[in-house]
């Protein structure tokens, strides 16, 4: 029989840029729900912060969530077609079929709107994070060479 083990750190090295979004959507869900707007906003940002701005988080917390569960079922979820697909599902589900389940919800087209550019934020924040990590590896690798060489020859 093949048991999984638990190991947190190697959960947490392999999943440290989702847990960090997760981290940081809960952060600004809790201060715009008891901060923003209560307490700081008025007029249109007000409107804003309390009809769209938790549209525009939703992807980044949902994608990470996703990611972590694909990554553990052994599928790498970085392509921008499955978050498209993955907005494209939940926004339908959220914004179609909950409305129909309950009436405390209702549907409204611009929510998909935040939803696909909360999207778009999480895969730009993801693909600039994979380059800042290539980019430390490739020239990380190369200044570890130069000190090797620095060192054999005796400079």
């Amino acid at each position: 029989m093949n048991q999984i083990t638990w190991r947190p750190k190697v959960f947490f090295e392999e999943n440290r840029f989702e847990l960090i979004s997760i981290f940081i959507v809960l952060i600004l869900y809790v201060e715009n729900k008891f901060l923003f707007i209560p307490f700081l906003l008025k007029g249109k940002p007000l409107w804003f912060f309390r009809c769209y701005f938790n549209d525009l988080l939703c992807p980044l917390l949902f994608l990470p969530v996703c990611q972590i569960i694909l990554k553990w079922a052994g599928i790498n979820a970085k392509s921008y077609w499955l978050f498209l697909l993955l907005i494209s599902i939940g926004g339908f589900v959220w914004e179609h079929m909950i409305p129909v389940i309950t009436d405390k919800k209702i549907s409204d087209p611009i929510d998909l709107i935040f939803y696909f550019l909360g999207m778009n934020v999480f895969y730009a924040l993801m693909c600039m994070i994979k380059s800042i990590n290539e980019y430390k590896l490739k020239y990380s690798s190369v200044l570890i060479d130069q000190a090797y060489k620095d060192d054999f020859y005796g400079l």
